[in-house]
């Protein structure tokens, strides 16, 4: 699957908006400052994840909510696994682990 990016994000936000200010979404920038509170920004994540087939069940590597769009991003595309069809060895190696 291919990594997520700010502007990904961005076009899923402006789904949702009233105005089309939304792509103009750094990756520094507070979820905050676009009104994103920890309740929808785990909505956010949600819908990215169904959107995207991301796996949830990896969110329990990740217990800090993000605070910016860049995290937020980042934590998208850690929830990202191979391909269900892939069943090589180097697909289903953790990440960030190698195999031997």
């Amino acid at each position: 699957m291919p990594r997520l990016t700010i502007a990904d994000i961005a076009a899923l936000l402006a789904d949702g908006a009233a105005d089309s200010t939304v792509d103009a979404v750094r990756e520094d920038e507070a979820l905050a400052q676009r009104g994103l509170d920890s309740l929808r920004t785990l909505n956010l994540i949600i819908r990215t994840a169904e959107l995207y087939n991301l796996d949830l069940e990896r969110m329990d590597e990740n217990i800090e909510m993000p605070d910016t769009f860049g995290g937020l991003v980042e934590l998208l595309n850690s929830l990202s696994g191979p391909d269900k069809g892939d069943s090589s060895a180097a697909a289903r190696a953790p990440v960030g682990e190698e195999l031997a």
